[in-house]
């Protein structure tokens, strides 16, 4: 609901029109794109949660491993980028230590929502959300 309602919103498309607008305008073509969003993430989230509760069931130090190795690869991923610290013009260790919440929060929410606003470059990153999305089956984003 979050990214349609903000991508259906005529202020957010004058505003910022490269980053809102993949919604349709016409009203056929919006139900089939809000259903097939709701039921995109439906999906996710329950591919997630079973996974996990799952992997769990098998052995709970593997579940955490791999929410680890999983954590691990994005905060590498976003280091080498050079954009592990998140928007707060702070100095020193304080940054870092907004930034470690504020990144694992940004992927388990891509991670288990697929929440579209974050393809942003400064949130998850079009490649990172890319492989999320790849892994569901979607295509590129153009």
């Amino acid at each position: 609901m979050i990214s349609y309602d903000w991508d259906a919103s005529p202020e957010q498309r004058r505003k910022v029109p490269f980053y809102y607008g993949y919604i349709p305008d016409k009203a056929l073509s919006r139900a089939v794109c809000f259903l097939s969003m709701m039921s995109l993430s439906f999906a996710r989230v329950m591919l997630r949660t079973f996974s996990c509760a799952l992997l769990a069931m098998v052995n709970k130090r593997w579940l955490l491993y791999y929410i680890a190795a999983d954590m691990g690869l994005f905060f590498l991923y976003k280091i080498v980028r050079r954009d592990f610290f998140y928007y707060a013009n702070l100095k020193g260790l304080i940054r870092l230590v907004l930034s470690i919440p504020e990144r694992f929060t940004i992927k388990l929410m891509a991670d288990f929502t697929m929440l579209i606003h974050l393809r942003g470059p400064t949130e998850m990153g079009g490649f990172w959300f890319l492989q999320v999305k790849m892994l569901m089956g979607g295509e590129e984003e153009k």
